[in-house]
């Protein structure tokens, strides 16, 4: 996972499986904490997301890349609320 990267509008962008090695096609973590402000868990299954799980800590966008592009899922979070993403 990565969260270096920023939106025009000066959002932390969340790439989940940037560089997901071969030899792991099948997994999860958790805990994860991005830049931001999100506490992530990631489930995958032959090397693609099923699930990921955002918790909101501050009360920032949240805004991830995705195979598409970059998506706003949510314009507004609240702090402790855990957003829910499946592909």
């Amino acid at each position: 996972m990565q969260s270096h990267r920023r939106d025009k509008a000066g959002n932390y962008i969340i790439d989940l499986l940037p560089a997901l090695p071969s030899s792991w096609p099948d997994g999860s973590i958790s805990g994860l904490r991005t830049r931001g402000g999100f506490e992530v868990s990631i489930q995958w299954k032959n090397g693609t997301l099923e699930c990921a799980e955002f918790k909101s800590l501050l009360g920032n966008p949240l805004v991830i890349q995705t195979s598409e592009g970059i998506k706003t899922l949510h314009a507004e979070t609240k702090p402790e609320v855990v957003y829910v993403f499946k592909p």
